[in-house]
């Protein structure tokens, strides 16, 4: 009697371990699926984070390549301003070089046939006071027996 009482006690206790095992297991269970839950909700927050981040990217990237279109078109007009503006200014420059060969032309005439005509006119008032002596330029007069003395005679 007694061990049956024995062995009756001794299954109430492996009975009641077993079941204290159990409930230490459910508990471990239920604080594992805490920590899960936990670590979820964790995860979808930062899966929420990076979600709205990759979005305003994504909307950054369209407004930036909108902006760097826009710049490369600004660039071509640009650039076509200045190509046109430098054919215009070679364009300029080739008048103005012509209007300055003619203007300087016109003076480079003008100042030689004033320097003509006052030598014209000193040789004349020359022949007219002496008339016996001056009968004109040297190198009207004269001609060199070579040509290597033609400079020193237009020289004199």
């Amino acid at each position: 009697m007694e061990l049956n009482k024995l062995l009756q006690e001794r299954e109430t206790d492996r009975n009641a371990l077993q079941f204290e095992q159990r409930r230490l297991v459910q508990a471990s269970e239920r604080v594992k699926n805490v920590i899960l839950v936990l670590f979820l909700s964790t995860k979808e927050s930062e899966i929420e984070r990076n979600a709205r981040q990759a979005e305003h990217l994504s909307e950054n990237i369209q407004s930036q390549t909108a902006l760097l279109e826009d710049e490369k078109k600004n660039l071509r007009h640009l650039e076509n301003q200045v190509r046109e503006s430098k054919e215009k200014l070679e364009k300029v420059a080739v008048e103005l070089n012509e209007v300055s060969r003619q203007l300087a032309d016109a003076h480079g005439d003008t100042a030689e046939s004033e320097r003509n005509r006052r030598r014209n006119e000193a040789i004349d008032s020359l022949k007219r006071v002496f008339p016996d002596r001056v009968y004109g330029r040297l190198v009207d007069l004269c001609q060199p027996s070579h040509r290597r003395f033609q400079l020193a005679v237009t020289k004199v």
